[in-house]
């Protein structure tokens, strides 16, 4: 499907990025509050990794632990070949969930805050919180007939449907 080969190739893009940045990221929690400000923070007006508040914080040690694996495993999946593993599905689902989820998060409080932020980082924000719904749409429009593998073992087995018609 043309649609699905397109979301791939952003994925990839969105993913790689992801998996590089993720533990920069993480390098903001090991920053002091009184830490010179950052250079993006001079440039956009954001003093989110500085301040640290509580939630943000909280956010990052969520990529840390969980969106970072999440995202290097999703980009296996979409480099392994045409054929997504049978596991992708899910993986993309809660990535792409918790990844939205954080970004709202982040960008309503850039938004909304006494702080004076430019246009551009809120664009920013919305085109990463777009790719996080991509990955939740890869994870719904992965075809159907790739499946979890089942084993020889239970009541769907041949050898279980056998011992059925013999009694």
């Amino acid at each position: 499907m043309v649609i699905n080969k397109l979301i791939d190739r952003t994925l990839i893009v969105f993913l790689t990025v992801f998996a590089v940045a993720a533990p920069l990221d993480a390098g903001l929690l090991l920053l002091r509050r009184d830490a010179p400000p950052l250079l993006y923070r001079k440039k956009y007006g954001v003093d989110l990794a500085t301040q640290k508040p509580g939630f943000f914080v909280a956010l990052l040690w969520l990529e840390v632990a969980l969106q970072w694996p999440l995202a290097v495993i999703n980009l296996y999946g979409v480099l392994s070949g045409p054929r997504l593993p049978w596991w992708f599905r899910t993986t993309a689902l809660v990535f792409g969930a918790s990844y939205c989820t954080s970004m709202i998060t982040v960008a309503a409080e850039l938004k909304w805050s006494s702080h004076s932020v430019s246009p551009t980082l809120l664009m920013v924000y919305l085109l990463l919180i777009g790719c996080g719904v991509l990955v939740i749409l890869r994870g719904l429009l992965t075809s159907s007939d790739e499946k979890a593998p089942t084993t020889e073992r239970g009541p769907e087995s041949k050898r279980g449907i056998e011992n059925k018609k013999r009694t």
